[in-house]
């Protein structure tokens, strides 16, 4: 299986004991981080309404409200609006960007960074209202505001497995190079390798470097984006997995000394989630997400680091 079939088995609802699901199968999961855009919660909120829903579903690991964007054209409707967005999603249970009581600084972070660093477990499954919605630990999806309200309010998704495209590396970077000219050089040579075709596009990237750490693999996951991928997979070594468990805790902490944690201590078990991973991977009992070694995938992407950009 590869790593996004054994992350949607591991979530999948309702499916029969001991029944593998593969690329194609239509399936219900469970979601485990949200996260809601700024141009789009307004619809989400009213979407949340018309469900008599109240409070978010409590099999959600973690859900945020950004206001990145609106941030940027405080204009007098953003004034007027996202103040009761930000007031509904806070009473609703979400992380919010802003303090609908005034008590913490706005947080104005583009909302797929802070799900980023808010995603601590490499086997979730994370909605966005963002086309960016890409993160360095589990894999995400975009998605529009009335999904985001249905995972909000139920904690689960539908859709199909997409297929997965395999990205491995050889050779080493040269001393001039920096990352974002791997990720160029995967683009440039993935289109080489395949007479134009861009095999990314509606797929999953399964990203073989397993050292990256958090901000690189963020770096990464994000690009696949602009690559019309469907969603994003870095497969991590375990080292790597638990100094990326650490910076998340980090930057967890930064938004609890704010004041940002809410009544379900939603932060403070993002944490302590955290801290169970990086024991389990310590003591071999639960190793880093792998696919397996007989995975079948739609195609399979060698990058040479050494080569030039344009090869």
């Amino acid at each position: 299986m590869t790593a996004v079939e054994k992350i949607f088995n591991r979530n999948a609802v309702g499916v029969t004991e001991g029944k593998l699901l593969h690329a194609g199968s239509d399936v219900r999961v469970e979601v485990n981080i949200v996260g809601s855009q700024d141009t789009t919660g307004l619809m989400t909120s009213q979407e949340l309404e018309s469900m008599a829903a109240t409070v978010i579903s409590p099999i959600v690991d973690g859900a945020y409200q950004s206001g990145c964007h609106t941030a940027s054209v405080w204009d007098k409707k953003a004034q007027a609006n996202i103040p009761k967005l930000m007031k509904f999603m806070n009473d609703f249970g979400v992380i919010t960007a802003r303090d609908p009581k005034g008590e913490y600084h706005a947080m104005t972070d583009v909302i797929h960074k802070v799900l980023n660093d808010i995603t601590v477990d490499e086997w979730a499954i994370i909605i966005g209202g963002d086309s960016h919605t890409r993160m360095s630990k589990g894999v995400a999806f975009g998605a529009d505001s009335g999904t985001v309200a249905l995972a909000l309010a139920t904690g689960e998704a539908s859709m199909p497995i997409p297929e997965s495209v395999k990205v491995t590396f050889k050779g080493d970077m040269k001393e001039h190079m920096d990352f974002r000219d791997v990720v160029h050089a995967t683009q440039a040579q993935m289109l080489k390798q395949f007479d134009g075709e861009n095999v990314f596009q509606g797929r999953i990237i399964e990203v073989h470097i397993g050292t990256l750490p958090a901000d690189q693999a963020f770096t990464f996951t994000d690009w696949t984006a602009e690559m019309k991928a469907k969603a994003s997979i870095c497969i991590s070594e375990d080292d790597t997995l638990i100094e990326s468990l650490e910076i998340a805790k980090s930057r967890i902490q930064i938004m609890i000394d704010k004041g940002m944690d809410n009544h379900n201590h939603v932060l403070q078990g993002l944490i302590n989630k955290a801290n169970k991973m990086n024991r389990e991977i310590g003591t071999g009992d639960k190793p880093a997400l792998t696919p397996d070694a007989n995975a079948k995938y739609y195609a399979e992407v060698v990058v040479d680091l050494t080569s030039s950009l344009s090869q």
